[in-house]
């Protein structure tokens, strides 16, 4: 903490003592890399904020661990094409929100 703000890297666990997410605060707000895992411990989100808000580019998976979508945020809005996923891993829907 700094000036009773979250600052720095943190980590979230289950109750199981299972990691649940890690990243980045930077004055109270989500801030760089982070990334979250089902209770399995497979990765289901992975990419960056800015300011607090979703930012850049950013991939979920399913908790068997196969991509299930991926696209680009930009201040916390989806932008340009969302890419889904089958779970064999083709890529079976496109949706374009612009930019």
């Amino acid at each position: 903490y700094r000036k009773n703000e979250p600052w720095g890297r943190w980590e979230f666990f289950y109750r199981d003592g299972t990691r649940r997410e890690f990243g980045y605060f930077h004055r109270g707000m989500r801030d760089d890399i982070w990334m979250s895992f089902y209770p399995n411990g497979s990765p289901e989100s992975f990419g960056a904020y800015t300011r607090g808000k979703k930012h850049g580019w950013w991939i979920y998976s399913n908790p068997d661990g196969n991509k299930a979508e991926e696209g680009e945020y930009e201040h916390g809005d989806r932008v340009g094409v969302w890419t889904r996923f089958s779970e064999s891993g083709e890529a079976v829907q496109a949706m374009d929100y612009g930019e």
